[in-house]
């Protein structure tokens, strides 16, 4: 509600996604200068774009409920975990969301 107070002040996940991409671009050029090569750069311009394509409904307060089941259930956390990084539970630095979102952008 506070946007009818601050009528510039919304969020939706389409603006916020079209937010990140417009950050992207402004440092578009520095990236390109790295070396790191054109293709990646467009990989992280993709990245930008979707970075939140695997949210879910109430994602995160589901994330925080998940965080929570790593201490109640570490095997079924570990299970979920897999299923979705495919990998094991080793130390990973994304949230939930972000490794469904690495999913769903390379069609797993």
């Amino acid at each position: 509600m506070a946007y009818l107070v601050f009528p510039s002040m919304r969020h939706s996940r389409f603006e916020h996604s079209l937010g990140t991409y417009y950050q992207f671009e402004k440092i578009r050029e520095k990236l390109e200068r790295v070396d790191i090569g054109r293709e990646e750069v467009n990989l992280v311009g993709k990245l930008a774009l979707y970075h939140d394509i695997g949210h879910l409904p109430f994602s995160h307060t589901f994330e925080y409920s998940f965080d929570v089941l790593k201490f109640l259930n570490r095997e079924l956390y570990g299970e979920i975990l897999r299923k979705v990084t495919g990998e094991g539970t080793g130390k990973h630095t994304a949230k939930l969301h972000e490794y469904m979102g690495m999913k769903i952008l390379r069609g797993g």
